[in-house]
């Protein structure tokens, strides 16, 4: 990276008063206004405490520094030292990688220059070997601030200074400025650049230039921030309260710039550990089955019917129309036309209302705003990423639309550009399936059509993209059809805290994986609220929750290609009265992420009272280092992989479940301890609870799945099976040649079944027989000898000596796998106090077993 001699070559800057700069800065502001912020990429409070360094940004990975003894961190604050004059110190964020974005930092210097060309803080865009674009703020001796954007060309050190208009901000003893630093697009690249004092209103751009150069960089570049004091002044400090990088989107284009996301990039491990000789691994899984189309609720789950919901429309409120204009002022006889607009004309606190139709746009409610934005009472509103295709002509056996110019990026990992891993068990896209990660999707009649990867593999059913050619060819005939086709990529982005959307349906946007969803909860979208909205047949992923605090209620995520939901750091989540059905349409891999919700890196988070049926992988996925998690008072049943999950996690409460026909296991514990598995009926699944240990721990740093927000190794997540309850659930109707009803594992054959303080206690365990292919009962660790299959409870207890486990019925149950009444009355009399804490979130009352409801 570059670092501390090249500033010194950097043009004069020119002071300028009066308000000259604002009004030279507002055309060139109007011409950049198509760009938006898109994804945050980096965001950093320094809300830490670091000695020597400045450690990892809360979202963005860790810094790499320039003469780390200069950094420290405390008070909230990233402390930069420049030790002498003509010297410079730089802070990179090396694991981000981004073209069209903006970078905002707030800094403030403890002093001003006595003397000399002063201190400069530059933020760096585009930075990779000895090329940059960067924006430099000098802070001389009389305070007076401005800046002068350049681009470093090469090996020289040269920096070539744009022409710019400079501006000027009073920069007193500690008074913190924010400033801003884009770089967008490709020829011209255009910069922008503002500064203004913190807590003030954000000024518009004062500076913005266009590079068409030869030496223009148009590659992606790590951010970095940097700072140097002349030759002529003395040495001096910088303190920075905010980081932050953004990735932007241009409004009149598909969003496919290259980033570096905040989910991991390396899958942790492959899922399933070398298994036993029994049981024995389902060769061919039963694919779930297709459930209805998600419009409606299913036990209470779900997004009520679209159309059905009736808020309350505040007397301020701005209203929506596909019939209105943008001209308008957005009351309810003058409706605008786009969303974009009525969040435009919004303040916050603002309702905005959308009248009944279908919206062909990507919003952005920016992290100023905090909106509710909802359906008017009764009226049914869609969020729509598709366009009609009407321009069709026959060629042999295909129809073919030319002009077809929408194109999608098709990464299949969650690194924009990277290929997918070829290692086992840890790629992403199924061989099966090797069109999964492309975006493009068309309906004809409302029929999905699949994609192929040639125009020669066209047949009815299917549809080709041709990117040279521009067209587009289907195999399904399309004359007096309805033919609509993707066009948008994310339908929504949520930025601000405390904002509420309810009451609409969103759908066939075309995210790639990278993207992380059609709908987003940005890390700034703090105690955000998504209620009564169905976001169903998105390319790949549904939602992606990355706020803390959020709640997701009443929501239906279904028929997505690859994930219903995807969250990471969001602490807090709530999410209930969930419908997450048949997602995973593409046939990704279950593993590294494909299925129903996937929740990583979070703590304090819950499903309850949901619905998670048919997801072509895990049902609902607690992965790397979750901390205090549940699932409740919900039902699970037909996913392709796991119904219940948590891997490398801690403190899991699986409580109140009805947990049924799962290809794998129905609960799995993986890598993970401190969980409650109680008073859950877990039925006809491969294995119905299965506790297994690998070699993983959370000693090593280096390994994947850890926590990055906390201090490693992280001491409440060892990644470790111990002190795990199994108390008061029916389980049981195995498959045929499971081989174990409960099944406990030690991979690393070092500990056995005591040593991992085990509880098992008050449970309903069931096999049609005590001989043949279903007699097998608990498989229990035994150290370095493995794993022992006992087939009563009478010699699982003499052997382990692990009290009373509960009751062993041999015989029959009804098709939901109940037993008779005299079996679960005695089961009953033997069940165990169940602790309080379960109580609350269940309801459940002493003196039973299983699920209190199916």
């Amino acid at each position: 990276m570059i670092y501390s001699t090249l500033l010194s070559a950097l043009v004069a800057v020119v002071l300028v008063t009066g308000s000259s700069a604002v009004a030279a800065s507002a055309a060139p502001a109007a011409a950049t206004e198509t760009w938006q912020t898109d994804k945050v990429l980096v965001s950093d409070d320094f809300d830490r405490v670091d000695q020597q360094g400045w450690g990892s940004a809360a979202q963005g990975g860790a810094y790499a520094l320039s003469g780390a003894s200069s950094f420290s961190v405390s008070a909230k604050r990233g402390v930069m030292r420049l030790p002498a004059p003509s010297t410079s110190r730089m802070a990179n964020l090396s694991s981000v990688s981004v073209v069209d974005a903006t970078m905002t930092t707030s800094f403030s210097v403890p002093s001003l220059p006595s003397a000399g060309g002063g201190v400069r803080v530059a933020l760096y865009e585009r930075q990779a070997a000895d090329k940059a674009y960067r924006a430099a703020a000098t802070i001389a001796p009389s305070g007076e601030v401005s800046i002068v954007m350049g681009r470093i060309d090469g090996g020289s050190g040269a920096v070539a200074g744009l022409i710019t208009t400079p501006t000027r901000v009073s920069a007193a003893k500690g008074v913190s400025l924010t400033m801003e630093f884009r770089a967008t697009g490709q020829n011209p690249v255009t910069l922008s650049s503002r500064i203004w004092v913190t807590g003030q209103t954000k000024s518009n751009w004062q500076s913005v230039v266009a590079d068409s150069s030869a030496q223009r960089i148009t590659a992606a570049g790590v951010p970095g921030v940097w700072a140097y004091t002349s030759a002529t002044s003395p040495s001096a400090t910088v303190s920075f309260e905010k980081m932050l990088v953004q990735t932007l989107v241009s409004s009149t284009t598909s969003p496919t710039t290259p980033t570096t996301p905040t989910e991991p990039t390396t899958p942790t491990e492959p899922t399933t550990p070398t298994q036993p000789t029994t049981p024995t691994e389902p060769t061919t899984p039963t694919p779930p089955t297709t459930p209805s189309s998600g419009t409606g609720q299913v036990n209470g789950a779900g997004a009520p019917s679209v159309g059905s919901t009736a808020y309350a429309v505040p007397a301020e409120a701005l209203f929506v129309a596909p019939g209105g204009s943008d001209q308008n002022m957005g009351t309810k006889d003058r409706p605008v036309r786009t969303v974009g607009k009525a969040i435009a004309l919004s303040t916050s606190g603002k309702t905005i209302v959308l009248r009944a139709g279908t919206y062909h746009e990507t919003i952005v409610v920016p992290e100023s705003k905090s909106l509710t934005i909802q359906n008017y009472p009764n009226e049914a509103v869609w969020l729509d990423g598709t366009s009609p295709v009407s321009n069709f002509v026959r060629s042999g056996s295909t129809w073919v639309a030319s002009g077809w110019t929408t194109t999608f990026d098709h990464s299949p990992t969650y690194t924009r550009g990277a290929a997918d891993s070829t290692q086992p068990g840890w790629s992403f896209i199924n061989p099966a399936h090797p069109m999964a990660a492309h975006p493009d999707q068309v309906w004809v009649d409302d029929k999905a059509l699949a994609q192929v990867a040639s125009k020669a593999q066209v047949v009815a059913g299917t549809f080709f993209v041709d990117e040279r050619a521009d067209q587009l060819i289907v195999g399904t005939n399309p004359s007096g059809a309805s033919v609509v086709a993707s066009t948008l990529v994310r339908a929504m982005t949520l930025q601000s805290p405390n904002t509420t959307v309810q009451g609409i349906g969103i759908r066939r946007f075309a995210p790639s994986i990278p993207d992380m969803g059609a709908v987003r909860l940005d890390n700034t979208a703090t105690g955000s609220t998504i209620r009564d909205v169905s976001i169903t047949e998105m390319a790949t992923t549904g939602l992606s929750v990355a706020a803390k605090n959020a709640k997701i209620t009443s929501v239906t995520a279904s028929n997505n290609g690859f994930l219903g939901v995807h969250s990471v750091y969001a602490d807090g989540l709530a999410v209930s009265k969930m419908l997450i059905e048949n997602n995973n349409t593409e046939e990704f891999n279950h593993a590294p992420a494909a299925g129903g919700i996937k929740i990583t890196r979070a703590r304090n988070v819950s499903v309850d009272s949901s619905v998670v049926r048919a997801n072509r992988g895990n049902g609902v996925w607690f992965d790397e280092s979750v901390y205090n998690a549940s699932v409740t008072n919900s039902t699970v049943t037909g996913n392709g992989h796991h119904g219940i999950s948590a891997e490398l996690s801690e403190k899991i409460v699986v409580a109140n479940n009805y947990v049924a026909d799962n290809v794998d296991a129905g609960i799995k514990l993986f890598s993970s301890g401190g969980a409650q598995i109680v008073n859950n009926t877990v039925v006809r699944n491969w294995m119905n609870v299965y506790i297994v240990q690998d070699k993983r721990r959370n000693s090593n740093v280096k390994d994947a799945g850890h926590d990055p927000r906390q201090v490693l190794p992280d001491p409440t997540v060892p990644w470790y099976v111990e002190n795990i309850g199994v108390i008061n659930n029916v389980i049981g109707d195995a498959k045929v040649s499971t081989g174990c009803i409960l099944c406990v594992q030690d991979s690393t054959k070092t500990r056995t079944g005591a040593q991992m303080k085990l509880t098992i206690k008050g449970n309903l365990f069931q096999r049609a027989a005590a001989t043949g292919s279903t007699k097998g009962l608990i498989m229990w660790p035994a150290g370095s000898s493995g794993t022992v299959n006992y087939t009563s409870l009478d010699a699982f207890v003499s052997a382990t000596r692990q009290g009373d486990p509960g009751v062993d019925y041999v015989g029959a149950v009804d098709k939901n796998g109940v037993s008779p009444t005299a079996i679960l009355a005695q089961a009953a009399a033997e069940a165990a106090t169940v602790p309080a804490a379960i109580v609350v979130k269940t309801g459940l009352k002493t003196g039973t077993v299983g699920a209190n409801h199916q």
